[in-house]
């Protein structure tokens, strides 16, 4: 990090509008701004009051054009909700030392607070001869200087498709054909550069559009004071939401062109909502969404684009559930395999899960990297809730008070050395056990082994590999060495054959090198492989720390 400079002031010096920031950059670009620099690079937020507003672009507009010192102005502002920029960094450096502090009563000693937080940190003192009136000059310029025809392309676009969406006191919903008509126009004018230099040259004009959707509901919302419509009796509340979304992946043509790709695919960026709901999550509340938006994604049709003459075909995955979802979808148990119906008695024999036959048409709904790690990290911490007593169902007074404590003292272990709240429930929304606490857990594998008495990584590895325990540093480096070349996948069917392999170790590798020269060589997609990646990228992994 380099040097950060900070201009500090009361609020008896100065305000902090416009010409407070113009006056502190103008003081930089003359003071510290090295003489060869000619190519400036700024980002701000979008705050219009101190960043975005016609005075500070008519006074960058003027040292580009009158200074001579610079020749290039590049200001940019991120989207809003993604705008972490360098200086919150140092603004969080300076409230972890402030901590150390009992009480900060002058605005002096605000500033040795920050001159001794790091010697990177350059601080200013302001005084007021130091802010200029940059407003009142540039304001004039601005209403004198002539106006330009109005373009079009600078209109507030609008949605198209108005008449689609259907409101109510308790729901809003939008036809999902509409929707991604929508959505593709507007992806397509977002890309229009791309889409002109790009689709001229291919003499195939079909394109495929993949979108992953699915639903959830959550409770404990603000209720307002207002009255829905209908019986006054009835039990309609905003307590409760469901919600149905949709997000757009990539758009790409058969030969394997990709025109456009969401790379925020978890992000809420590109997230379309299809329908809103007060109602309480339920299964019957379940089946009958998905299976309405299920029968809306049978009568889709593809998108037409006259000007470049082409048709876009939407492929559809129902990837965005949790479990509770997928069991209400598939009619299961919480506690029964949903793949092959599997009941936890029978679990306990593989010879008779096998014989099981699995629902295939449930492969579409994917396997989520992110409740494989939660519920990794939940199995792990149960099991050392309950290694005192070496049992798994727990009745007894006694026993349930020795889990108990032990439970409190591991949380706070936890607490205390990994910086991690686990195992405590949210009001609204189930426990603090998200997908990064379970990956910062695993990262720091030793420390976790060492608080709940179990070894993690390595028996972990051991189970899911078929690999022996004294042997797994030569497995892992193989297996490591092959997933991060990227060049295969590993399938659904590892599971099954898995468990009708395990003569030995040396058949476990010889099996996993066979699905490495036999795989299919399907580079755009590496989900399968997510989770062992997620594992190999530690740099503390290697075969010393295992």
């Amino acid at each position: 990090m380099g040097t950060s400079t900070f201009y500090m002031y009361d609020e008896h010096t100065a305000k902090k509008g416009s010409d407070e920031v113009i006056s502190f950059l103008h003081h930089y670009i003359q003071t510290y701004l090295p003489a060869s620099v000619n190519k400036l690079y700024l980002f701000s937020d979008n705050a219009f009051a101190q960043n975005k507003n016609q005075t500070l672009m008519k006074y960058l507009f003027t040292m580009v054009n009158k200074n001579g010192k610079i020749s290039e102005i590049l200001h940019q502002y991120p989207e809003p909700g993604h705008s972490f920029l360098p200086c919150d960094r140092s603004f969080g450096l300076i409230e972890k030392n402030k901590r150390k502090k009992e009480r900060i009563y002058l605005p002096s000693e605000w500033i040795k607070l920050v001159q001794e937080t790091t010697k990177n940190f350059r601080v200013v003192p302001v005084e007021q001869d130091m802010i200029l009136n940059f407003s009142d000059p540039f304001k004039q310029l601005i209403k004198s200087a002539p106006k330009g025809p109005k373009k079009e392309k600078f209109a507030i676009s609008t949605y198209r498709n108005a008449e689609f969406i259907a409101i109510t006191d308790i729901s809003a919903e939008v036809e999902l054909q509409a929707l991604v008509n929508h959505t593709t126009h507007r992806i397509i004018e977002s890309q229009i550069e791309v889409f002109d230099s790009v689709l001229p040259s291919i003499k195939d004009k079909k394109i495929s559009f993949i979108h992953k959707w699915g639903c959830d509901g959550s409770s404990a919302h603000y209720t307002y004071k207002q009255q829905f419509s209908g019986d006054p009796e009835s039990s309609k509340t905003d307590f409760n939401l469901f919600s149905v979304c949709l997000v757009p992946l990539q758009m790409t043509v058969e030969n394997g062109t990709i025109l456009w790709q969401n790379n925020r695919t978890s992000s809420t960026r590109f997230c379309r909502p299809v329908k809103l709901i007060f109602e309480k999550e339920t299964p019957e509340l379940t089946k009958q969404v998905v299976t309405n938006i299920k029968q809306q994604i049978a009568e889709i049709e593809p998108t037409n684009i006259q000007k470049y003459q082409i048709q876009i075909y939407h492929t559809f995955k129902m990837t965005m559930i949790d479990g509770k979802l997928f069991s209400a979808v598939s009619e299961s148990s919480t506690q029964t395999s949903v793949i092959r119906s599997a009941t936890p008695k029978v679990m306990n024999n593989l010879e008779s899960i096998l014989d099981l036959t699995p629902n295939e048409t449930l492969y579409d709904c994917g396997i989520s990297t992110l409740y494989a790690w939660i519920r990794c990290l939940e199995c792990c911490l149960h099991i050392s809730y309950k290694i005192t007593i070496k049992k798994w169902q727990i009745r007894e007074d006694n026993e349930k008070n020795i889990v108990k404590q032990r439970k409190q003292e591991i949380i706070r272990k936890i607490k205390e050395e990994l910086n991690l709240l686990v195992d405590i429930p949210k009001q609204g929304y189930g426990t603090t056990n998200d997908g990064n606490t379970a990956r910062r857990f695993f990262r720091r594998y030793s420390v976790a082994s060492a608080i709940t008495e179990a070894k993690l990584l390595a028996t972990l590895a051991s189970d899911v590999c078929g690999i022996h325990y004294n042997d797994i540093n030569k497995a892992l480096d193989k297996l490591i060495t092959r997933l991060q070349s990227g060049q295969f996948r590993i399938f659904i069917e590892l599971a099954h054959d898995h468990d009708e392999n395990t003569d030995g170790e040396n058949n476990n590798i010889g099996y996993i090198n066979e699905l490495a020269q036999n795989a299919n060589d399907d580079e755009q997609n590496n989900d399968h492989i997510s989770i062992i990646n997620e594992l190999t990228e530690d740099e503390n992994l290697n075969e010393n720390s295992v």
